[in-house]
């Protein structure tokens, strides 16, 4: 057989024999439908005349450039789209070619790229191409210009993996097909060609740790644990499409409460079992590539879980625990992931317990001048800057007077006191005052 006839891994050993061959096939059927026709004539059967559609047909094929094993999420595939028209008669009209891609493909008009030259560098018939969702359409030829027999090209389109495919037969893969029609005969199909997709990672984690308050807390105080679900990044990966997140107490801590924020499309229930320490709250998800905050350690959900424990001594333990006592948690979130499978997530953290340092600032802002008979206001604010809640404290503001004691103002009154904030939690607790006098 001739060099040119002969196959290596891209099919063919250059594209010029790859459309020679299936020129060459196509003559030769028509040939010996021919010969068989003279043969029956011969015998005195009768024979019914050839159709027009016999006599003219387009050929097309579709390969993959340089195939890849696996395509990971973001990767291109280049498919190559080889057309030929054989006729015995004229032309092949106009042709159209469509493929109608994937959902999980991305295919744009900039990246369909029609030929400036044909078989054996000759000048391929008038293109046009658009792209509208995920049909290409090309049309070959024109009224005045048609596909004449013998015109070879090629069309090479770059596709973009934009998902992995979770529906497909089997999963993970994408096939594609393209057909070619012609107005003066017979059109064609091609492939599917099939490429596969390379499972995105589950590497979603599970971080749990202390967001109340700034310091270890001191015995008998309220201890807040934060609770998200965390990647690595924001790109790739799969979807919880189910999320259980369960959190056993330390039997020694006094549930106090828990809250769900920002669960998105989930419908979260909450129950707390007292008899074994169980929080249990179901109905969440968690979304891969959304809804996600990230900076240069990694990425957090949106959706966070806050649940506040009060430390012994407390309404289920008396004894007062000594300084440097640790306690440790473990939360844990059974998932299901979109794919179908299951994992389970865990996150751990431990809080020690410092003894009762009690601190309290003031601050007292005003203006720096009034005028003799002007108004005079100023606010107090206090902060609690120690690790015990400050239950019952007084601020005591000293008003100026003059050398003979007399007060230097007059029609002192409070115009706000901020009792909401009382009492002052641990580290974070403040309450402001407002003051106003007459000069």
């Amino acid at each position: 057989m001739n060099s040119w006839l002969t196959k290596d891994s891209s099919q063919w050993t250059t594209r010029t024999a790859r459309r020679s061959h299936q020129r060459l096939k196509a003559r030769l059927r028509r040939g010996i439908g021919a010969a068989l026709v003279m043969a029956m004539a011969i015998l005195g059967l009768t024979v019914a005349p050839f159709a027009h559609a016999a006599d003219t047909a387009a050929t097309i094929e579709k390969t993959i450039v340089s195939p890849k094993s696996s395509y990971a999420i973001g990767d291109t595939v280049t498919y190559r789209l080889t057309l030929q028209c054989s006729s015995l008669t004229g032309s092949c009209g106009i042709g159209t070619i469509t493929d109608l891609f994937d959902s999980h493909l991305t295919v744009t008009d900039a990246n369909v790229f029609l030929p400036t030259s044909g078989t054996g560098g000759s000048t391929p018939p008038p293109l046009t191409k658009s792209v509208s969702g995920q049909t290409l359409t090309i049309t070959v030829g024109n009224a005045t210009t048609p596909w004449e027999d013998g015109k070879g090209f090629d069309v090479l389109v770059t596709a973009t993996v934009n998902a992995y495919p979770l529906t497909s037969t089997p999963i993970g893969t994408i096939p594609n097909s393209a057909k070619v029609d012609i107005t003066a005969g017979q059109g064609a199909t091609a492939g599917p060609v099939v490429i596969n997709v390379t499972p995105p990672a589950k590497d979603w984690g599970l971080s749990k740790f202390k967001a109340s308050p700034r310091t270890n807390p001191a015995p008998g105080e309220l201890l807040t644990y934060e609770i998200h679900w965390t990647r690595p990044t924001k790109t790739s990966g799969v979807d919880i499409t189910n999320a259980t997140l369960t959190d056993v107490l330390d039997p020694r801590f006094e549930y106090v409460s828990s809250q769900v924020q920002y669960p998105g499309t989930g419908t979260p229930v909450t129950t707390y079992d007292a008899a074994t320490h169980t929080l249990t709250i179901s109905g969440l998800n968690m979304q891969a590539n959304t809804r996600m905050n990230c900076d240069g350690s990694g990425c957090w959900s949106y959706t966070v879980v806050f649940v506040t424990v009060r430390v012994p001594p407390n309404a289920v333990d008396s004894t007062t625990p000594a300084p440097g006592t640790v306690f440790s948690n473990t939360a844990t979130s059974n998932v299901t992931y979109a794919d179908g499978t299951t994992g389970t997530l865990t996150g751990s953290t431990k809080v020690s317990i410092d003894a009762p340092q009690p601190s309290l600032s003031g601050f007292k802002s005003g203006p720096s001048s009034v005028p003799p008979g002007g108004a005079l206001e100023w606010r107090l604010l206090s902060a609690n800057n120690g690790n015990v809640t400050l239950n019952d404290f007084q601020v005591v503001d000293s008003l100026p007077v003059d050398a003979a004691g007399n007060l230097m103002v007059e029609n002192v009154q409070l115009v706000r006191k901020l009792t909401s904030a009382m009492p002052l939690s641990p580290n974070t607790g403040t309450c402001c005052w407002s003051g106003a006098a007459t000069v």
